[in-house]
């Protein structure tokens, strides 16, 4: 699948992640998250976020699952989703990472299960479209790719027969793109109510958004 490339993106080819996008997407995502909230206060490496997220871009290029947007050979902007019923796939240096990580699988847990709505759909037995994060390298931001890439995977899971859309929203940026599409806010947790990210301080919260496809 590839999509006719808006006037404001000539140039750009918005299309399915593919294998051979895999070593560009790794390196946009890990440093797209070193900028997120919830990372760059937990002193998670550029390195452990490779790591971790290496099988499951491997396993979304095979399933046809995320979406890039690539500028003469290199992969810019990413939006990175699953199935959201798969079995979570182990990663290298597992080990070694997984204390960085935990606070956060814990609190992104949380999020989910205090939300009603969410719990809700999956009584109604609802398949869920996992966009699981959006990147874009420093110097190509600003110029709407991931809205481009969003509205591409909208689309293509509403064709696939996904039900809902789920996405966890860390920063102010991504939680605007949710509401642009018409995302509902399921839960939201407030950062300085969570010990390791208190020094945030503030109304910033991790915002949970789900669309019925």
């Amino acid at each position: 699948m590839t999509t006719v490339v808006p006037a404001c993106t000539q140039g750009i080819e918005l299309t399915v992640l593919k294998p051979a996008h895999i070593e560009g997407a790794l390196h946009c995502l890990a440093e797209a998250f070193l900028d997120e909230p919830i990372i760059s206060t937990s002193g998670v490496s550029y390195q452990a976020l490779k790591d971790f997220l290496r099988p499951r871009i491997e396993q979304t290029a095979d399933d046809g699952l995320s979406f890039v947007a690539v500028e003469k050979g290199q992969v810019v902007s990413v939006l990175f989703s699953d199935d959201n019923d798969e079995t979570p796939v182990p990663y290298p240096n597992q080990a070694q990472w997984e204390p960085q990580f935990e606070p956060i699988f814990d609190l992104l847990g949380r999020l989910h299960a205090e939300s009603p709505i969410e719990q809700q759909m999956h009584a109604e037995g609802l398949r869920f479209y996992h966009i699981f994060f959006g990147g874009t390298l420093k110097e190509a931001r600003g110029k709407g790719y991931l809205k481009h890439l969003m509205a591409m995977a909208l689309d293509w899971s509403r064709a696939k027969g996904f039900q809902v859309a789920m996405v966890e929203a860390t920063s102010p940026g991504s939680q605007h793109t949710c509401q642009s599409f018409g995302f509902t806010l399921a839960h939201k947790i407030v950062y300085a109510d969570v010990p390791f990210l208190s020094a945030l301080g503030g109304q910033a919260a991790l915002e949970l958004y789900l669309l019925r496809l």
